[in-house]
Order: structure tokens, then sequence, then C-alpha cells
């Protein structure tokens, strides 16, 4: 079963949404979506769910659904939960974008390798591979091989875009080897100008910039995909959104 709340309803339990609703139990003031699944992770059916009532059935996931979001576990132990709450907390609260990558994403789904990973800074960059799942036609495992660099540059540019402005920048050259000091300043300020002004995402400095981290970040080094040197999620996400 996969429990999804609204932005709304989230608020109203002070992020502890998982806390109140289970397989036979529902929240009297529940607003959201419940889905469910076969052993293949195959949808099934599914319920929409307002102030506790039943509203709409779902045969099977629609376009522009809240975003679905898995426990490894089966039984969703009280410490995921609470690590989920949290993270759903500081994510929400981070910002603008954050709340959009919230309300705009696909009905695709998270899903967490252990209870250390759920955090709000995995949740952004795995939300947003979410909708890039859903946006790319075919999905993104195509890309495993070819295009890994692009699809994995995009999410750390926008997370980098999205983040707080006390955190220090930046998320796409963290891990670089031998990333020169000067083209890493460089980088913040682009990252900085974006964040003031969407028009400063320019097409040309993107490929520039996804060309140094091909080349410096060995971890994610993999054949370029022309039909994705550009920021094309990034940019609908941004032109959806009331951010800019």
């Amino acid at each position: 079963m996969t429990i999804i709340p609204l932005v709304k309803y989230l608020e109203f339990t002070d992020f502890k949404a998982f806390d109140n609703n289970s397989y036979i139990v529902r929240d009297k003031q529940f607003t959201g979506r419940i889905l469910y699944h076969n052993l293949e992770g195959e949808f099934v059916n599914g319920w929409v769910y307002k102030n506790g009532e039943i509203t709409h059935f779902l045969k099977r996931v629609q376009p522009n659904e809240d975003p679905v979001i898995f426990l490894k576990s089966s039984r969703s132990l009280d410490c995921q939960k609470s690590k989920l709450n949290q993270a759903l907390s500081e994510f929400i609260h981070e910002g603008c974008m954050q709340v959009a990558l919230y309300n705009h994403s696909e009905s695709k789904g998270i899903t967490f390798a252990n209870t250390e990973s759920i955090t709000s800074a995995s949740l952004k960059e795995e939300r947003f591979h979410a909708w890039q799942d859903a946006y790319y036609e075919g999905g993104i495992a195509q890309y495993a091989k070819v295009g890994k660099v692009n699809i994995e540059f995009e999410a750390k540019v926008f997370k980098d875009i999205i983040e707080s402005p006390n955190h220090s920048c930046c998320w796409a050259f963290m891990e670089a080897n031998d990333f020169p000091e000067n083209l890493s300043t460089e980088y913040s300020l682009w990252i900085y100008d974006i964040r003031e002004s969407i028009i400063t995402l320019q097409d040309t400095d993107y490929q520039k910039w996804l060309n140094f981290f091909n080349q410096h970040n060995t971890i994610y080094y993999s054949p370029m995909q022309d039909n994705l040197s550009t920021p094309k999620v990034i940019k609908s996400l941004m032109n959806q959104s009331d951010c800019y």
C-alpha cells in the first residue's frame, strides 16, 4: 500500500501523516490518495480521499498525480515513518520550488534503500528523478548506460538551484575529481544567477557544465545522449511553478 498525502494534509498533521494511516485505518481528516500494487510492484487500484471520505476510485495511475513514496520495509517501521515525516517537513518548508516539485510531480515512485537514506536532500533529488522518469518518454531506465550522465547532471543542477541560500554551493561537483577552484567558483556564480532569474539558464552554458561534470565525476561518467543535452525537465517545472 502506498500513502500519498496532499500538502495541506501534511501541514494539518504537522507532517505526521504516515503515523495516522495504515492498511486498515484511515484518519478521519485524511486527504490524498491510497494506492495498491501487486507483488511485482504493478499498480492495481486505489482511492482518492478528501477529509476522510472517498471521492474517486482509481483503476490506474493518472498523469499529474502527487508523488508516490515507498519505504523499503513493507511494515513501514516507526523509525522510517518518523524519518519520512521529518524529511517531508524540511523539504516542503525549504522554498517555493520544493512545493512546486511536490505538487507538479507525476505519479512515479521513490524507493529508499534504508532508513539512513530518508533525508530531505535525498528526497529532493530522488523526487526530481521520479519526475524525469515521467517526463521523458520511455522513462529514464533506458539511459542506464548511454545518457546516465545527462540524467544525473540535470538532477544535480536542479538540486543546486533550489538549495537553501544558507547551504554552500554546489552539489554537482561535490564528488568531482581534481575540479579546478576557478571553475568551481564560476559554476557557483552561474547557479546564483539562475536562482535570481530563470532566463540565465541558457542551453550553451548548461552544456558547458555538463561536459565538465562528465569529465570530473567518474562515478557518473557515461557516453552522452544528444536528446538530453538541455535542461528540459528543469525548465518545464520552473515554467509551471509560480516561483519565477
